[in-house]
């Protein structure tokens, strides 16, 4: 599954690929979220769309960045 990510008035904005929407105001948040979703780095796009703002450079690497941690964390929980 995808996830579009925008900026839409006071918040990080994830359109998923199924239709669900999440929003966070933080990066962080949002990373938890998709995290939880089973997204990683690799799902997400940053195509504009009307009404919002499109990411940073620095806010896309600091979002995958964020998931990416949380998903090797997950793993290295998880029973083998």
């Amino acid at each position: 599954m995808l996830a579009n990510i925008t900026w839409c008035e006071n918040a990080f904005v994830a359109l998923l690929g199924n239709g669900a929407q999440l929003a966070s105001p933080s990066l962080s948040g949002l990373a938890n979220d998709l995290e939880a979703h089973g997204l990683t780095a690799d799902d997400l796009l940053f195509d504009w769309r009307s009404g919002h703002r499109i990411l940073t450079a620095g806010q896309r690497v600091e979002l995958g960045t964020a998931i990416s941690q949380r998903h090797r964390r997950q793993m290295a929980l998880s029973p083998h």
